[in-house]
């Protein structure tokens, strides 16, 4: 598979955030041994170079003795905004296999390091590859992958006799109960967060209703990406 995405998601890695501890926030890292040496690896997702930029810091102020700190990013394909580094190790044996890895899962705005701490044994062209596509895959199975999708918010008020018909409709429409807020006042107040695929059939009803006086009118959120669970690690 190459690196891509559909038009309004992305596939990325979950936020890996372990928690916090007495150092601060902690992301979850994977680690791989092979004859003595130790590939330690590490996702997060990003959305500009400064963060991926700020990212490989992180990982280096955390491994500060490590021998190679490899690398690779995807922001966004079809703009030429992904890169790999091999830090020091054999020209393709260790940046490249890491983006292939990427790759394969079609990931983007994600980035990913592989920590090295050389074991005093060598591991040739075909075990560096293996070692470094190993390890980040690992990485990736372990922080977990999710469709990332464009979505809207809408909020309106409805009476209540009408608030049964209006949620058949967003049943209708295959509207998540996660992605639905009521709030029971002098009348049902509703916050809608749709795929932005599906925000234009919304909105068309939204207005129905408005020439129908059910409401008043509704408001319309700016657009913001926000996990799929139901596709989360399907992959």
């Amino acid at each position: 598979m190459s690196v891509g995405s559909t038009a309004g998601s992305f596939f990325s890695v979950r936020d890996p955030i372990l928690g916090q501890t007495s150092r601060g926030q902690e992301r979850i890292e994977t680690e791989v041994v092979i004859h003595r040496s130790r590939f330690i690896g590490c996702a997060a997702q990003v959305h500009t170079k400064e963060e991926v930029t700020d990212f490989i810091k992180t990982a280096k102020t955390r491994h500060p003795q490590a021998n190679h700190h490899v690398w690779a990013y995807v922001i966004e394909t079809k703009s030429g905004s992904f890169h790999f580094s091999d830090d020091g190790e054999p020209g393709g044996t260790a940046g490249a296999p890491v983006f292939g890895v990427l790759s394969k899962y079609r990931l983007e705005k994600t980035a990913l390091v592989v920590t090295r701490y050389f074991g005093g044994i060598k591991l040739g062209i075909s075990g560096l590859i293996e070692a470094y596509r190993r390890s980040a895959e690992e990485t990736v199975m372990t922080v977990g992958i999710v469709r990332y999708r464009l979505y809207r918010r809408y909020a309106c008020s409805l009476a209540y006799h009408d608030w049964k018909g209006f949620r058949h409709f967003l049943s209708a429409l295959d509207v998540p109960e996660i992605g639905i807020t009521v709030r029971y006042a002098e009348k049902v107040e509703i916050l809608v967060s749709i795929a932005e695929e599906k925000a234009s059939r919304l909105r068309e009803e939204l207005d129905r209703y408005v020439g129908m006086r059910k409401i008043t009118g509704y408001s319309e959120g700016e657009p913001g990406f926000a996990p799929d669970e139901s596709e989360a690690d399907t992959l």
